[in-house]
Parts: C-alpha cells; sequence; structure tokens
C-alpha cells in the first residue's frame, strides 16, 4: 500500500503544482529548503493518527529532494476545523497534506455554514485504509447481539454532529430503531476508548475494524470489547450481524448503501491542495 501511496502523492503533487517536465533539480532544490507537514484533523491515537505517522516515516525519501517530515495534530468541530484550515491558510506551495474524516468534506453540500470550503477543489489523494465499518460494545452494555440494542437503551461516545462516530450512531438509532444514547463531545475514537474503559459510555459506532484489531486488540482479546454490527466491507465479518440483513426493501438497501457504504473506504483519506510556484 506504501508504493501505491507514494507514487499516488508524487504524482498529485506534481500534477497540481502544473511542474510535470519541470527540472527534476529545482524540484528538489524547492523540497530541500521545505518541512514536509501531514497534519491530523484527529487526536493522537486514533486510526488517521497512526497512518499518517506511518505514512511520515517513508514518504520523504520519495518526494524529490527528501525533505524533513513531521506530522501535527489539529483537532475541532469532526473535522471541519483542519478542513478549514486546509482550504484557507495553509500554504499553497506543496508542503502540506492533511487528513480528515471523509464526512467533514460533505457538510458544505448538507448546507453546514461552518464549512467554509469547496471540497471539489482539493486533490484527493489517496485512502490508506479500505475497511469494515462497525458498532461495538462493553460487557457493562448488557448488550449480546444487536438485537438487544433493539430493546435496551445504551449510551455510545461521539464527536460532534459532523463526525461519523455520532452520524453512524443516529443513523442506526433512527433506522433499525436502536437505543441509542449518543453522548457528544469525545475528541475522537480514542477518547471515546478511554471513556468506556472508565465505564462513561458503553458503545461506538463507525469504527474501523482495522482499528479494533490493532488499537482496541487488547479490549477485543480480554473480552472488554465487541463488534456487534457490520456497518460496510466487502467481506463478512464471523459472528457479527449485517446491516444489510436488515434493509426490508430495495429504497432501504440504497438508503444503507448511501449512509453506510462510504464507511468502507474510511479512516484515512489525504487530502492536498497545491499552487506551486514558480520556478
Amino acid at each position: 500500500m506504501m508504493c501505491i501511496m507514494h507514487r499516488c502523492l508524487i504524482a498529485a503533487v506534481m500534477l497540481a503544482a502544473g511542474v510535470i517536465g519541470a527540472d527534476a533539480d529545482d524540484v528538489a532544490d524547492f523540497y530541500k529548503s521545505k518541512t514536509f507537514t501531514i497534519v491530523v484533523g484527529h487526536e493522537v491515537g486514533t486510526g488517521f493518527d497512526i497512518y499518517s505517522r506511518v505514512l511520515a516515516r517513508h514518504i520523504g525519501r520519495h518526494i524529490p529532494g527528501n525533505p524533513s517530515v513531521v506530522v501535527q495534530n489539529m483537532v475541532g468541530a469532526s473535522g471541519l476545523t483542519p478542513a478549514n484550515w486546509l482550504y484557507n491558510v495553509a500554504p499553497k506551495d506543496g508542503s502540506v497534506i492533511m487528513t480528515f474524516v471523509h464526512t467533514a468534506a460533505l457538510e458544505p453540500i448538507f448546507g453546514n455554514g461552518a464549512a467554509r470550503f469547496d471540497a471539489a477543489k482539493f486533490t484527493w489523494v489517496g485512502n490508506m485504509d479500505e475497511g469494515a465499518g462497525i458498532c461495538g460494545v462493553s460487557p457493562a452494555s448488557g448488550i449480546g447481539r444487536f438485537e438487544d440494542l433493539l430493546v435496551k437503551e445504551v449510551p455510545f461516545g461521539s464527536t460532534g454532529a459532523t463526525g461519523p462516530l455520532g452520524k453512524y450512531a443516529l443513523a442506526v438509532k433512527n433506522l433499525l430503531g436502536a437505543k441509542i444514547k449518543v453522548v457528544s463531545g469525545y475528541q475522537g475514537s480514542a477518547s471515546v476508548k478511554l471513556a468506556i474503559n472508565r465505564g462513561e459510555v458503553h458503545g461506538i459506532c463507525g469504527l474501523s475494524m482495522s482499528s479494533v484489531t490493532s488499537q482496541w486488540r487488547d479490549e477485543v482479546q480480554s473480552g472488554a470489547f465487541k463488534a456487534i454490527l457490520q456497518l460496510s466491507g466487502k467481506q463478512p465479518i464471523p459472528g457479527v450481524a449485517q446491516i444489510d440483513a436488515y434493509a426490508k426493501t430495495t429504497e432501504d438497501q440504497q438508503v444503507f448503501g448511501l449512509i453506510f457504504g462510504v464507511a468502507s473506504a474510511v479512516m484515512l483519506v489525504v487530502f492536498f491542495q497545491s499552487i506551486w510556484p514558480s520556478l
């Protein structure tokens, strides 16, 4: 995946900058004097953060001039704050890329006045995690399987109104009738995990299965957390209810696909905005 990502990144840098065919030495000289920054629109310890730091360890040697690479975290408004910063404030010289949650990119379309950017003008570089989105709970929830959530209310942790954790929890609540009480205000999935371990909340929706098997591995192995509903993904997760099974009509299937389908291609999408200086 790293090979594919670095090729996409370099191509995006060159094309967005309009310097295909420019002297390679000039491009290398430009980056030698720059720090290449990956801004993560999430808190430390989330999947976005971890994947970005893995990328930072390798991408520098694939960029002409081999610039030093740093990772910075910027949290706010479930991704809108960093997206606004990238569009309106960040250097537009090819030295900055960013990761932020995919749902933020749709906020201008939904009429959110706080989204001060045009997502169509970002250059989408790539996606470093295509997996299954899930909802999961702790033993304190008293939930053994998803059907139990249809009769017993459970508090689920989320970020803000524009974040996927809240959006997916509310979608499962409103479309399937799950008795989910959304508790907002957490910075990200890492904070929700701590809240689950403290007993403040007992569940989470919109989490990538790859995050469950990595950052949440200890909780899964100890029985402190388990997936109960698969929202997306090409391969079924054994022993986990599939959301498509609750679609009663073709219209339901279309709605589920629209809302939950993107969760199979999320967790880390890199956005890039650049206007290269004249070389």
